[in-house]
């Protein structure tokens, strides 16, 4: 409604929230981007939206190379010898 007769005190043509920019995130934690990585991806893909799945592909990798050097450290420890 544009602000004319006696309207304008209660209604504005531009207000606060006409300029601000609304940004939504989803955040994954590693068990569920594990569990739906391949979903999202495959998704991705059919929307067109290629840039999401790269990037969903690119922190499966850095879950999996976490995963693998937490095992490898893991399997390097000296076992501790108990003497009783």
């Amino acid at each position: 409604m544009l602000p004319t007769r006696r309207h304008r005190r209660f209604f504005s043509p531009l207000g606060v929230d006409d300029f601000l920019k609304r940004t939504a995130f989803v955040r994954f934690e590693p068990p569920k981007l594990r569990e739906l990585g391949a979903d999202v991806i495959r998704l991705s893909a059919l929307e067109g939206f290629t840039g999401h799945g790269e990037s969903v592909e690119l922190r499966l990798a850095k879950i999996r190379r976490a995963r693998r050097s937490a095992r490898a450290a893991r399997d390097a420890e000296p076992e501790a010898e108990w003497d009783l």
